[in-house]
């Protein structure tokens, strides 16, 4: 995908947001769970692993934002509801204006 296509309503990668948190809480729990059988290149590794993988979705979500100037707001699920106030639990991106 180039930037062209982004900013023309090309794919959006909206649907990874929640990528970015869980991909290094994987790999902490990977860690924790098996690294001291893994050993210390391996636990590295994973984490390491962890930490670009997650750069690479924010660097997807950054330019899939190049189509929207407004920002994004992608819910993940409703975290409180009392009579009419609703609060959801969601990513926000506000397209950053230099």
């Amino acid at each position: 995908m180039f930037l062209s296509e982004a900013a023309s309503g090309g794919p959006q990668f909206f649907y990874l947001a929640p990528w970015i948190v869980f991909i290094p809480v994987i790999g902490l729990m990977v860690n924790i769970l098996f690294g001291a059988r893994l050993g210390e290149k391996a636990v590295g590794a994973i984490a390491s692993s962890a930490a670009g993988l997650a750069f690479g979705v924010a660097v997807l979500l950054a330019v899939s934002l190049v189509g929207h100037p407004d920002g994004v707001v992608i819910p993940l699920f409703e975290w409180i509801h009392i009579g009419d106030l609703n609060i959801h639990w969601a990513f926000r991106w506000i397209h950053s204006r230099w």
